[in-house]
Formats: structure tokens, C-alpha cells, sequence
């Protein structure tokens, strides 16, 4: 999809104005690769999450919402995750008493 637009995507990143931005979404093919991006970077965090919440010990059911978060509203999926792995984490270093 980035393809055709690539010099248009190029200059979108290698000098971000939200006028350039603004000319690479407005055809089909650029805003087809721009979505394309962003749903791999959606997918890279949600494997990330996904694996760190196996590591941690957590139930993968814990994971659907989180990942439904991530894909339909990136930055809350994130940073509700990082919120569960603090606790997660506090609750691993908390001795017993």
C-alpha cells in the first residue's frame, strides 16, 4: 500500500507538518498506509502486552479487553495494561506478613 504514496509517506515522516499529513491522507492509497502502520504498531504492542501479561502470570482472558482497547483506542489498551503490570509487579515484591 506505502508503495505508490512512498515519496509522499517519505516526506510526511522525514518532516512531519500536519499540512503534508494532511495532502498523504487524502488520497485512498495514503491513508491506506498510514492505517496499515498503525494497525501493525496496535498489533506489536498488543503481542507485547500479551506476552509480558503470560510472563507476569496473569489470565489471557485479562487480556481480550486490553487488546480490543488497543486496537480500537491505542493509547488507553497501553497504558491500562502498564497500570495492571504496576500493581502486578507491587503485589510480586510485597513480602507475605
Amino acid at each position: 500500500m506505502a508503495v505508490p504514496v512512498f515519496p509522499e509517506l517519505w516526506t510526511a515522516v522525514s518532516s512531519p507538518d500536519i499540512d503534508t499529513f494532511r495532502e498523504l491522507t487524502a488520497p485512498a492509497d495514503g491513508a491506506g498506509a498510514i492505517w496499515a502502520q498503525v494497525t501493525a504498531w496496535d498489533l506489536l504492542l498488543g503481542q507485547w502486552m500479551y506476552l509480558r501479561i503470560r510472563k507476569l502470570g496473569l489470565s489471557p482472558w485479562l487480556m481480550v479487553p486490553l487488546l480490543v482497547l488497543t486496537i480500537l483506542l491505542s493509547p488507553f489498551g497501553p497504558l491500562i495494561f502498564l497500570a495492571v503490570r504496576a500493581v502486578r509487579l507491587r503485589r510480586r515484591e510485597t513480602p507475605a506478613g
